[in-house]
């Protein structure tokens, strides 16, 4: 971690490969441009030619044309596959195509991930997975492919707005409610200030560095996903639907409503209390979070489940919350039981969030 890696002597983006040289940099669209300016400005600082590749920002860019673009500018680069490390900056879903992309050319050449969104920072920068998506199927392609490095820097932060910081900490949501109470009650304790501090104070700082070491802890042991039973899984069992659609829920958003879905579920099943339910709703609207999407069919819901049953080694290992901080794992879900769920989640009151279009 570091605070202004292109305002500082780091010279982490220069690892694993020869300096002077040149190096080729994909970068997110939605990276505004005092960012771009500052990333040419730091590698020519170090004697290094950097060749920028823009490449199209959010989930639409996980699909195979804009891969097989990237590739072919890896090729067109004439890129040493030991001495020129791809760099990655952006967020998640740049991070996760430039990552296959890697994976992939020459059977796979180094590179280093920068993530530039909150949601990144906590999520996909984490781990060695890349991907994108398929027929409609989330991250239904993909390799296992670890980067050299990661670098994050929550100075990225200040330029975000704030639908995109409420869409991140979904992500932290589900470490909270699913895996690690303390995270969960930082997040709470900090929900009234985050859109204000853009994480640039110490509350912020820590709620940021408990999030990923907590990732890493649970991630450590099981890098390749042999252990299918995972508690990082939360908010990723029926959120497909909602972000697979011709007007999607951000990701983080996604997440979000997944959670909420599971702590219904596990309240309903007497696993979860009244009041850490009504903890995580108060939790979700402070930070702006929607607490169910404006319109889906149930059926897109279930065949979420049904599609982790298949990514899940045949069962569905569905994570519920039994307390805030830790999950039980369960294969008997029904469409009836999911259904009366889902319905009591719609029933909530809430206020809808309107974004602008810009914001995501």
């Amino acid at each position: 971690m570091v605070d202004g890696i292109f305002d500082s002597d780091y010279i982490t983006l220069l690892a694993g490969g020869t300096a002077p040289g040149r190096r080729l940099v994909l970068l997110d669209s939605g990276v505004p441009q005092v960012w771009r300016d500052r990333v040419v400005a730091y590698f020519s600082r170090y004697g290094v030619r950097a060749h920028v590749v823009v490449v199209p920002g959010g989930e639409p860019c996980k699909e195979g044309r804009v891969l097989w673009q990237i590739l072919d500018e890896l090729r067109r680069f004439g890129l040493d596959r030991r001495n020129e490390p791809v760099i990655v900056i952006g967020g998640g879903a740049v991070l996760d195509v430039g990552g296959f992309a890697a994976s992939i050319y020459r059977r796979g050449v180094p590179y280093l991930r920068v993530p530039t969104t909150l949601l990144a920072y906590v999520d996909a920068s984490v781990g060695i997975k890349t991907g994108i998506n398929l027929a409609g199927s989330k991250n239904l392609v993909g390799a296992f492919r670890p980067p050299i490095g990661v670098v994050l820097d929550r100075s990225f932060f200040t330029s975000l707005s704030d639908a995109q910081l409420s869409i991140g900490l979904g992500e932290v949501l589900k470490l909270g409610v699913g895996t690690d109470r303390l995270t969960f009650d930082l997040l709470d304790r900090y929900a009234d200030r985050v859109l204000r501090e853009r994480f640039q104070d110490r509350d912020g700082a820590q709620l940021l560095s408990r999030s990923v070491e907590v990732m890493l802890h649970e991630l450590a042991g099981d890098l390749y996903e042999d252990e299918l039973c995972r508690s990082v899984d939360l908010g990723h069992t029926f959120s497909q639907p909602f972000e697979m659609r011709d007007d999607p829920l951000p990701h983080g958003h996604a997440v979000a409503v997944d959670v909420l879905i599971s702590c219904v579920l596990a309240n309903e099943r007497c696993l979860f209390t009244d009041a850490e339910l009504a903890r995580v709703l108060n939790v979700m609207q402070r930070l702006r979070m929607p607490l169910a999407p404006r319109r889906f069919a149930f059926e897109g819901i279930w065949d979420s489940l049904l599609d982790r049953v298949q990514h899940r080694g045949g069962f569905q290992r569905v994570p519920l919350p039994e307390r805030i901080g830790s999950c039980v794992f369960v294969n008997d879900v029904s469409p009836h039981e999911l259904g009366h769920t889902v319905t009591r989640v719609c029933s909530f009151a809430f206020a809808e969030v309107e974004w602008a279009d810009d914001a995501v």
